[in-house]
Formats: structure tokens, C-alpha cells, sequence
């Protein structure tokens, strides 16, 4: 159960969240609610109310529930998501590619914050999201969950570096010849990037040993100090850019 402390202190980053990306003063309240519901946020229109779980944050530090909320609110604002039926409705009709280019977003903007309002440097960014790598842990691996992570980690260390705001969403694909239950990428990965109003293309090729590296990275399941996380994937997207 978070404190009145907490809970005031998560309404004024989501305050300014609000401003930074409207540049204007949010006209909702946020209230939050301990549940074990399946769902991250609700919209109630009639009382200009947005209610978040809070019950996720009884398992995660408080810095990565932080960028669970700011990056929900960002669903909100901007890619008006008010439920996660919503969500659902969005892959069955236009696909997961979509929704994995929506989180990612939100993701980027929630950088955004870290670096503009909290003053964070990229790796202390990096260490919030390694801080929570275990917060959806499943044991079930899915392509599409890798391609979001990795989506996430270039395009907010593109946006640490250059300041622009590029969406790199990779595409892998599994081996043919995936023996034993161990996942064998392809060593080419096709990454699409939305530049501002223009789309491109990215093939990027990565040593059997990256590609395993990377994948224990994502593994939640797989024990591993920040300094090793931070060093494969800072690793990996060396040279993924945009020029």
C-alpha cells in the first residue's frame, strides 16, 4: 500500500508529465488503487479521474513503478488508450507491429522525463528499466516482447544522444534450425525507424555471440549484475543509427 507521501509525490510527476507533453495543466485527478485486476490504468471520463494499480508497486522499486505510470499516462494523452481492452482491439485489428510502435513511444517520452525533470544520464536510465526486468517476468518466450525491449533500449539511446525523436522497432526472427528448446536468432535484423514524418529501413548484423548475449539480457530469469546488462546492450546498439 503506497503512503499519502508516495502517492502525492507520483501525482506531481504525473502533473508534470501532463505539462511537458501538453504544455498545459492537466485537467484530470489521479487517484490510485491497490488491486490484483489485470490492469495498469483506468479512465473515468464522467469525473475527470485517471485511477492507477498501485499494487504493481509492491513488487518493483519505486523509480520503475514511476515509468510504469508516466508511460501509461503517455497511452492516454496522446495515443488515446483508455482501456486495455482497447489495446487488445488495437493487435487483433491492426496487428502487434503497432502496439509494439505505441509502447515504444511511451517508453521514449518516459526517457524524456527522466532526462529533463529528474536529470537522469542514460545509464541511470538503463538501470530503472534493469531495476524492472523482472516486474513481467514470464517464462514464455515471445518474439515480439524482445523486439519491443530492444526497440526500447535504441531508441532511447539514440534520443540521449542526438536529442531527436526516431522510434527503432527491430524485427528478429528465430533460426529454422532451433534445436532443444534454445532460441537461435538470425544473425541479420531487419529494424524499421519512423524519423519524424518519414519511414526507413535498418539491416543490421550481430555475431551469434551478441545475439546470445542479448538474449540473456532480456531473460529475466537469468541472473546478471547492471554492469554486465548495461555493457551487452549498450554493446548491441552500437551503430544502430540513423545518419
Amino acid at each position: 500500500m503506497l503512503s499519502t507521501t508516495e502517492i502525492d509525490n507520483y501525482k506531481k510527476h504525473l502533473n508534470q508529465f501532463y505539462f511537458m507533453i501538453e504544455k498545459s495543466q492537466c485537467n484530470y485527478n489521479f487517484n490510485f488503487k491497490d488491486s490484483q485486476e489485470d490492469w495498469l490504468y483506468k479512465v473515468d471520463e464522467d469525473n475527470k479521474t485517471i485511477v492507477f494499480n498501485c499494487f504493481i508497486a509492491e513488487i518493483c522499486q519505486g523509480d520503475y513503478y514511476l515509468s510504469i505510470i508516466i508511460h501509461e499516462l503517455f497511452h492516454f494523452i496522446v495515443q488515446k488508450i483508455n482501456y486495455k481492452s482497447e489495446v487488445k482491439h488495437i493487435k487483433s485489428t491492426l496487428g502487434d507491429f503497432i502496439m509494439q510502435t505505441f509502447n515504444i513511444e511511451a517508453d521514449l517520452y518516459t526517457s524524456k522525463y527522466y532526462k529533463e525533470y529528474l536529470n537522469y544520464e542514460l545509464d541511470d536510465f538503463i538501470k530503472v528499466l534493469y531495476d524492472g526486468r523482472s516486474t513481467f517476468a514470464s517464462e514464455e518466450f515471445k518474439i515480439g516482447k524482445l523486439n519491443r525491449f530492444l526497440g526500447s533500449i535504441v531508441s532511447i539511446i539514440n534520443f540521449y544522444s542526438t536529442n531527436t525523436y526516431r522510434i527503432f522497432l527491430p524485427h528478429f526472427e528465430i533460426k529454422s534450425n532451433a534445436q532443444n528448446g534454445e532460441i537461435n536468432l538470425n544473425n541479420q535484423i531487419t529494424i524499421f525507424v519512423t524519423n519524424n514524418n518519414s519511414h526507413s529501413m535498418l539491416y543490421v548484423y550481430r555475431l551469434d555471440s551478441d545475439l546470445k548475449n542479448i538474449l540473456q539480457a532480456f531473460n529475466s530469469t537469468v541472473t546478471m549484475k547492471f554492469d554486465e546488462y548495461l555493457k551487452i546492450v549498450k554493446t548491441f546498439c552500437d551503430g544502430i543509427k540513423i545518419e
